[in-house]
């Protein structure tokens, strides 16, 4: 690690910031009272930095990465699981959050998962269309449900893929 900082603040425990070889920042914490740890991926992705031509591609990619994230960890006989692990997904207009709680021991074994989920991803066709289809689906649903615009009560357009 290069740039390791450790500060104080007053309202919380000694925070660790560094700067990986390989420029992705870490911020670690520790938590009182507990043997688990949380880790955080955030990815500045979303939809403020799409054009017309490639909005709602963060949706898409995201969601084959949470699935695949899901399906690791409903396997059995893993060392990280479902049952010892919780993952969930948070999609922001800046930024895709992948976020695991698990004991410390199995700290590693969360990295590498993100690792191998994210940093080293290919997509196949059939998990596109699955996504692509699963989006369509979503908006369907939701479609049934009017949009009202706050400031003039009109109903505003439904977005369609």
């Amino acid at each position: 690690m290069t740039g390791v900082q450790t500060c104080a603040l007053p309202i919380c425990f000694p925070v660790t910031i560094a700067e990986l070889s390989n420029g992705i920042n870490i911020v670690a914490m520790p938590v009182a009272g507990t043997d688990k740890a949380e880790i955080t991926l955030s990815l500045k992705t979303g939809s403020v930095y799409e054009n017309d031509s490639m909005s709602g591609i963060n949706n898409v990619i995201a969601s084959i990465i949470a699935e695949r994230i899901n399906t690791y960890l409903n396997r059995k006989n893993r060392s990280i699981t479902s049952a010892n692990t919780v993952f969930t997904t948070l999609f922001e207009p800046e930024h895709t959050n992948f976020k695991l709680v698990c004991y410390e021991s199995y700290v590693p074994y969360c990295f590498t998962l993100l690792r191998d989920s994210v940093f080293k991803a290919q997509f196949t066709q059939p998990e596109i269309d699955t996504a692509l289809a699963r989006v369509k689906e979503t908006l369907r649903v939701n479609d049934t449900i009017p949009r009202i615009g706050i400031v003039t009560g009109k109903q505003i357009g439904r977005a369609h893929v």
